[in-house]
């Protein structure tokens, strides 16, 4: 993802509407997401895909692995502890 479409994912994501959240997120991908970054996500998520595949074994089922990675793809620039450092550190 990137930072300049986080308020966007975020939003997305807050529709209550099941059919209008997916198709806002597909539209958010497809449409606004640099190719460079849909690739990453894609070769991401079939990986996660492979891991949720075997759950059974490794208890990392799909709502697990959104509870470790989620934070990680869809973070802003700001909401990252990490990220805070770096901004504070080279440009304030």
């Amino acid at each position: 993802m990137t930072f300049e479409l986080y308020d966007k994912f975020l939003a997305a994501s807050k529709n209550p509407n099941k059919t209008e959240k997916l198709q806002q997120i597909r539209d958010l991908v497809q449409k606004e997401l640099p190719e460079h970054n849909r690739n990453v996500l894609a070769f991401i998520m079939q990986h996660l895909n492979k891991i949720a595949e075997h759950s059974q074994v490794n208890k990392m089922g799909v709502n697990n692995l959104a509870i470790v990675f989620g934070f990680v793809i869809l973070c802003s620039l700001f909401s990252c502890p990490s990220n805070i450092v770096f901004v504070q550190s080279h440009f304030i």
